[in-house]
């Protein structure tokens, strides 16, 4: 119980639309830290596992702590599906007025062909943006367009499925810097 009162407190702070500085989350879990291992102030107590590992699932070892920066990044990309996926909620109105002026993929074209206005696309996003925009394939035919998320069954995105997305992505790169030269000394 503690655990989940705990991991509670900064729920609310993680879940607007902007992903929280590194030194914000540091801190957060390091007075977790301090709590969970029994510190005060002026002792910070023996910390018997790292919090990387503290945060990894219980079957994979850890404790089932939250890995706050995930987490922050679920509730963003939530926040962020909520817009996209709710277009006329006044939310998503104040959001993209700030962002792009309600500009849609088809103004990313050029008109009346099936090609991308490079130099466009190249004045609004930045290179690596740009890049990925324009490697994606136009279709001949176009149907209805619509947002779905793979990872739940109804296709809406949900904190919890992009979490755990997220933690499986992590594990595989993790796996993957562990094969590198420096990770097997």
């Amino acid at each position: 119980m503690v655990k989940s009162v705990l991991q509670a407190i900064p729920t609310y702070v993680m879940s607007s639309i902007y992903l929280l500085p590194d030194t914000l989350i540091k801190e957060i879990e390091r007075m977790l830290n301090v709590f969970w291992w029994g510190g005060s102030n002026n002792n910070k107590g023996i910390k018997w596992l790292a919090w990387e590992r503290m945060a990894l699932s219980k079957d994979k070892g850890g404790l089932g702590f939250r890995d706050f920066q995930v987490f922050n990044l679920a509730m963003v990309a939530k926040q962020r599906w909520n817009f996209i996926s709710k277009p006329h909620a006044l939310v998503s109105g104040i959001f993209k007025a700030s962002n792009l002026h309600n500009m849609k993929v088809q103004q990313l074209m050029l008109p009346n062909q099936k090609q991308w206005d490079e130099s466009k696309i190249a004045s609004l996003f930045l290179e690596a943006e740009a890049k990925n925009i324009m490697a994606v394939p136009l279709l001949d035919a176009v149907a209805v367009d619509k947002i779905i998320w793979k990872e739940e069954r109804n296709g809406v995105y949900s904190a919890r499925s992009g979490y755990k997305k997220i933690m499986k992505k992590k594990e595989e790169w993790r796996q993957d810097s562990t094969r590198e030269p420096w990770g097997m000394l």
